[in-house]
């Protein structure tokens, strides 16, 4: 089973594998909370630090949240009930900064039917092009009280994260988003004769 992207992994392995790390509990446990009294959310975290994973593993604690992944283009949610839910979390929030023309539409259907509203979007940043972030102002305005949960994840969680991966990195690991490494490496479940060194 690869564990590249976690909107491909099906549901099932999304139930079987663990949150890693201090911050990833805590997140989750905030955002189940937060679920009962509806409200507008942000989930930040660098690039390959697991926010599509712990949305995705949110879903299969709570019934109706819808997940729009922007970078797909569909729900990859494992709840249930999801019929006339009007719980969502946009993931992959960025990609509506890059191509404001593409996505804005979507975007703002989602958020006007939102009674719980959860982005994720990443800090890396990364270009944005294809249009003017002005066409957006009413979404951006939508999200301007969002309360932000972050996500971080330190050397050694990074680590376990990796090997949960079947992937195991001679140190120094400097890289704090685990993520990267598990789609570069391709995240198999393999022999134990799969050692990388990065440097």
């Amino acid at each position: 089973m690869a564990l590249g992207f976690a909107e491909d992994m099906d549901c099932e392995e999304i139930r079987r594998q663990e949150l890693i790390g201090s911050s990833a509990r805590m997140a989750i446990d905030e955002l189940r909370h937060a679920l009962q009294g509806g409200g507008v959310y942000a989930l930040v975290g660098e690039y390959g630090t697991g926010k599509t994973f712990l949305l995705r593993k949110l879903s299969t604690i709570v019934d109706g949240l819808h997940i729009v992944n922007l970078r797909r283009g569909n729900d990859v949610s494992c709840s249930n009930s999801l019929n006339g839910s009007s719980m969502y979390a946009i993931d992959n929030f960025e990609m509506l900064l890059r191509k404001p023309a593409i996505y804005a539409d979507k975007v703002r259907e989602i958020i006007n039917s939102a009674s719980f509203l959860v982005v994720s979007i990443s800090t890396s940043g990364g270009p944005i092009y294809g249009g003017s972030i002005v066409e957006i102002h009413d979404i951006l305005s939508k999200l301007q009280g969002a309360k932000k949960i972050r996500i971080e994840v330190g050397s050694d969680e990074a680590s376990k994260i990796i090997k949960s991966a079947g992937i195991t990195v001679n140190m120094p690991l400097l890289m704090k988003t685990p993520g990267l490494i598990i789609r570069a490496f391709g995240g198999r479940k393999s022999s134990n004769d799969d050692t990388y060194t990065l440097i």
